[in-house]
């Protein structure tokens, strides 16, 4: 196959011709273009995100107050040297400062089995009890038994 080039001296794809003889040199020409044409990979290591909160321990709320916060809006991180509050500080869409505080809580729950009075409640063969007199008067009165 012959190739055509242009003034420049560069390959133009256009004007190629066949060629009967078939060339050496333009195979090899042709196998180099090919492999300039092929889209080199370039392995690259990849990186791993690694998230790293922004902030610093403080003592109070004040403290937090005069602490200058990242631009475009990430998260600053303010715990408290008592360990039972944490303090946020981020830049809102609006350009105002939202500062939130969040207190840990313990949940003490009362176990209520132990507080239930069982004065107030009917044991359950007393009440099959009162269900069998109850179903045996029906009966006698000729009416429905209960279910």
């Amino acid at each position: 196959m012959a190739l055509g080039y242009n003034n420049y001296g560069g390959y133009n794809a256009y004007t190629a011709q066949a060629n009967p003889y078939g060339s050496p040199n333009i195979q090899q020409q042709m196998q180099q273009l090919q492999q300039m044409q092929q889209p080199q990979q370039q392995f690259q290591p990849q990186q791993q995100s690694v998230n790293i909160l922004q902030g610093q321990q403080v003592a109070d709320l004040e403290t937090v107050r005069g602490f200058n916060i990242p631009l475009d809006g990430t998260i600053t991180y303010f715990p408290a040297t008592t360990g039972n509050i944490i303090y946020t500080k981020q830049l809102q869409l609006d350009g105002t400062v939202a500062l939130r505080t969040y207190k840990l809580t313990e949940n003490k729950e009362e176990t209520k089995k132990d507080n239930i009075d069982l004065d107030e409640y009917v044991k359950k063969d007393e009440f099959n009890k009162v269900k069998g007199v109850l179903d045996s008067l029906l009966e006698n009165l000729g009416g429905a038994k209960n279910e």
